[in-house]
């Protein structure tokens, strides 16, 4: 009887190790980083069009074939795009990726970063606040991508075309992304972060402000500019975020000039989505 239970006992230890483990198996890879300025995992490449779909899948928010054929239908003005599962995803909203990431948080068994003030989440005036003590799933800081990327330091020409794919041979169907593992890993072991696709941030974006000097405010500006065209044709003052770096086929000179770009928050750029977990 005492083996019986001995066993029973091992057998419901081991299967709650697995359903644990499940749970945290995400896609992409995240990697440790610690030093004196930072105490997080981030993912070693930008989130893909695979990991994407399966968060449409779950939520039933539309059909895989709708969410392509979309992205197609939205640039075949210019390219024949092609869409493939290793690509990171793009054209996706940042209030889309901020879901995202609490979607995977809650898969995870994480408490979710992003607080959504309506329901209707895509509505103009649903104001979303982060989090900050939370443990989940969310896009980086400028603060963070400026670090790991060596901005912070002086970023040299060298070490921009050691770490983009700027100097292959540009082919018309592929000019938004590139595979994420086609890319180059820095010396963390993260995939680009200095091109592939730019990436969104979680500040506000606010002209003239000094974001390289993060040691006052780790977390950005607590107000932002507003999009002037949006205000003129909608009267609506939605949220402006930051989004940084550039494409995978861009030389220094032109990353140099956009380093940090700004974004609506119910707009759509080619910006991708790097997940971050903060630590303790």
């Amino acid at each position: 009887m005492k083996n019986f239970i001995y066993e029973l006992f091992l057998s419901l230890s081991l299967f709650i190790c697995l359903c644990s483990c499940s749970t945290k198996n995400v896609s992409p890879k995240m990697i440790k980083i610690k030093n004196d300025d930072l105490n997080i995992l981030i993912s070693e490449t930008l989130v893909t069009m695979k990991d994407f779909k399966e968060y449409i899948v779950a939520n039933n928010i539309k059909t895989v074939e709708d969410f392509e054929s979309k992205k197609i239908r939205s640039r075949d003005i210019y390219y024949e795009m092609k869409f493939n599962d290793d690509w990171p995803v793009w054209d996706v909203s940042w209030r889309e990726a901020a879901n995202y990431c609490n979607w995977l948080s809650i898969k995870s068994g994480y408490k979710p970063c992003y607080i959504f003030s309506e329901e209707n989440k895509k509505s103009s005036s649903c104001i979303i606040t982060i989090d900050k003590t939370a443990n989940g799933y969310r896009m980086p800081y400028l603060r963070e991508l400026i670090i790991l990327s060596g901005i912070k330091d002086g970023l040299t020409k060298e070490k921009y075309e050691k770490e983009n794919l700027c100097n292959m041979e540009q082919d018309i169907n592929e000019t938004v992304a590139r595979p994420v593992y086609e890319g180059k890993m820095n010396d963390y072991g993260v995939y680009d972060i200095l091109g592939n696709l730019a990436q969104y941030c979680n500040d506000y974006y606010l002209k003239e402000y000094d974001y390289f000097d993060y040691s006052l405010s780790p977390f950005g500006p607590d107000v932002y500019t507003p999009d002037p065209d949006q205000v003129y044709y909608n009267s609506i003052l939605t949220p402006v975020r930051c989004y940084m770096g550039g494409f995978w086929c861009d030389t220094y000179e032109s990353f140099s000039k956009r380093i940090i770009m700004n974004v609506n928050e119910l707009s759509t750029e080619f910006a991708g989505i790097r997940l971050v977990r903060q630590l303790k």
